[in-house]
């Protein structure tokens, strides 16, 4: 008998080269002690990701929204679809992923130990490699650091703990999380709003735990691309903001010393950053008109 429900969310934008595998693997699930359903936020794709996914997996539940919202207003939409069928969890996942028919199900036996639970998550092309062992903040530097990144898996990291955030590329999240903590910060738009749901949800009292007898794959960076102006852009700006809400005073003095730095030696998508940040410009801010 299926006693809970989970959301399947997945925010796409332009995700045609891989939305399809990624649904295939999601509908392969072992079904133990819940059900399924998915949820599909599309952030105004212009290539075919929508009709891809009406076609042939026309079963989920498509949200098309009119402007692309960042994946943190696409996942607060999905977010608060699920809520409305009354599901009692739901899993966040990128869609240019991968997982294992068991993913899900091996997140789920641990629900009574944490309300945010987090897989161990391998590179897609090279299976073997961790792309993701459990989430760490280096407050002296302000970033968030994934653990074991690029270690080939010996093992190393199996054993299950508590740490500082879960990734939104794949995470369990409790319903009763929302209902208290609320949504994404959408002011983030896209990078470090996983840091910052993290860390409310912990100042609220929930506990976040890697389990990493639960597994998946990524491709990393297919929607922003690593080190391209858009990466750039939303990680100096948002580290910024991030800093100000909570870094301790010295790591803030850091962060903003090196940011204002970035206005004479960065690069054209850091200046433009820089420069949003201080003008207040959040949410989407100027970088598709400025690349």
């Amino acid at each position: 008998m299926n006693n809970s429900k989970i959301s399947v969310l997945i925010v796409t934008y332009n995700s045609m080269d891989y939305i399809l595998d990624c649904l295939k693997s999601v509908y392969q699930s072992k079904l133990e002690g819940f059900s399924l359903e998915v949820i599909i936020s599309d952030n105004a794709s212009k290539d075919d990701t929508v009709s891809l996914i009406t076609k042939n997996y026309g079963k989920s539940k498509i949200i098309t929204n009119k402007n692309n919202t960042g994946f943190a207003g696409g996942i607060n939409i999905a977010i608060k679809k699920g809520l409305e069928s009354d599901s009692d969890y739901f899993f966040i996942l990128n869609p240019d992923t991968l997982i294992k028919k068991d993913t899900i199900l091996n997140l789920f036996k641990f629900r009574g130990e944490a309300d945010i639970l987090s897989p161990k998550i391998y590179f897609t092309d090279n299976p073997k490699v961790i792309w993701y062992a459990g989430g760490k903040i280096d407050w002296n530097n302000c970033y968030g650091t994934h653990i074991g990144v690029d270690e080939e898996d010996c093992g190393q990291y199996d054993q299950i703990k508590e740490i500082d955030y879960s990734t939104g590329c794949g995470e369990l999240v409790s319903r009763k999380v929302f209902e208290k903590v609320g949504f994404m910060n959408e002011k983030y738009f896209l990078y470090l709003e996983d840091l910052d749901f993290s860390l409310r949800a912990k100042k609220n009292g929930f506990k976040i735990k890697y389990i990493p007898t639960s597994s998946m794959f990524h491709h990393n960076a297919k929607s922003s691309s690593v080190g391209s102006p858009i990466q750039d852009y939303y990680i100096t700006r948002n580290r910024m903001y991030f800093a100000l809400i909570y870094a301790p005073i010295r790591t803030k003095i850091a962060v903003f010393r090196q940011s204002f730095g970035f206005l004479i030696n960065g690069r054209k998508a850091q200046k433009i950053a820089v420069q949003d940040f201080l003008m207040f410009k959040m949410y989407t801010g100027s970088i598709f008109k400025k690349i």
